[in-house]
């Protein structure tokens, strides 16, 4: 089976995330492997601040305090907690969440993950997440040739109309 390129490139910031600040975006549980039924080592409470160790897979390891432990990425957000409003609603716009509990693999899709009003209202223009992004793009031609090896085809699609036409 073929490991489809997005996916590798959706979890390439994993190994970059060492070393960082972040927060709880919901109340979570530290588990103590990247496997959804391993051993409950501690709790975080929504908001509170951790180190990122690391990551595997769809899980960050952080430190939270003395303890350490795994959680699924989807509960965890880079940098400082918003002041004074919510840290998310990361948890709730999850769905098809499925796990291997006896491999600990991913067997289906984890969900979107976004931003709530507050963080899109906070959020600052930096010019090298914008560099590294253009750096993942692919001249068209080579687009192209992996679209039609993986059996996809051009669609139209309409612009919105504007607002109030």
């Amino acid at each position: 089976m073929r490991f489809p390129a997005w996916i590798a490139l959706a979890l390439l910031p994993l190994g970059a995330w060492g070393g960082e600040r972040g927060y709880a975006a919901r109340d979570i549980e530290l588990r103590a492997e990247p496997v959804a039924g391993a051993s409950v080592v501690a709790t975080v409470a929504k908001g509170q601040q951790f180190e990122i160790l690391g990551g595997e897979k769809a899980w960050v390891q952080v430190k939270a305090g003395e303890r350490s432990g795994w959680t699924l990425l989807f509960f965890v957000m880079k940098g400082d907690p918003p002041q004074g409003v919510s840290a998310g609603r990361t948890a709730s716009e999850l769905w098809n969440l499925g796990t291997d509990r006896d491999k600990g693999q991913i067997t289906s899709t984890i969900g979107v993950r976004g931003i709530d009003e507050e963080q899109l209202k906070a959020a600052r223009f930096n010019a090298e997440e914008l560099r590294r992004l253009e750096s993942y793009g692919l001249p068209k031609a080579e687009g192209d040739a992996f679209a039609a090896q993986g059996g996809l085809a051009p669609r139209q699609v309409n612009y919105l109309a504007e607002p109030g036409q």
